[in-house]
């Protein structure tokens, strides 16, 4: 049975739907997965650690009402598969990240901002090393904002990994 409520609650949600129907253009959308095997990742000086890397991908790019560009979103996932790269069968590391990107163009500038978690590998008796967390802003490829848990990659993260693999 329709009542009252159930009117309204329609008239309600084409009055919002219409609108933004009318604003812009239809997006534009895609993705993929992607697998780089034994992409070389860290030199430990006798040998290299190596890194499956499988990533999804998924973006939208948006448009006004006239079809031209506003702006742009991904979002990436990425697996990670480390190990020795002359143990291709002994030791392996997992680790998984993710990261949502979106550009535009604000007062003639091209404008970045990625959040989530670019990179993080948790080593076996060494914690997480070589991580990142949060968010960054690029304008015109400049960094102008950082917050979250950020580091720079130091040696002692390297050191740290090289060791773990070197004695396995």
């Amino acid at each position: 049975m329709f009542t009252k409520v159930k009117f309204i609650f329609v008239i309600a949600i084409l009055s919002l739907i219409i609108p933004l129907t009318a604003s812009a253009a239809k997006p534009d959308s895609g993705g993929g997965t992607f697998f780089f095997p034994g992409d070389p990742l860290v030199d430990c000086g006798d040998f290299w650690i190596r890194d499956d890397l499988l990533m999804r991908e998924s973006w939208r790019d948006f448009y006004d009402r006239d079809g031209n560009w506003v702006r742009s979103a991904a979002r990436y996932s990425f697996d990670d598969d480390l190990y020795h790269e002359g143990f291709p069968d002994g030791i392996h590391i997992l680790g998984n990240a993710q990261a949502n990107h979106q550009w535009y163009v604000k007062g003639g500038e091209i404008r970045h901002k990625v959040t989530g978690l670019p990179v993080g590998i948790t080593v076996p008796g060494y914690g997480t090393l070589f991580f990142d967390a949060g968010q960054f802003i690029l304008v015109d490829e400049e960094l102008v904002f950082v917050a979250g848990k950020n580091q720079d990659w130091i040696q002692q993260d390297f050191d740290a990994i090289c060791a773990y693999f070197r004695n396995q």
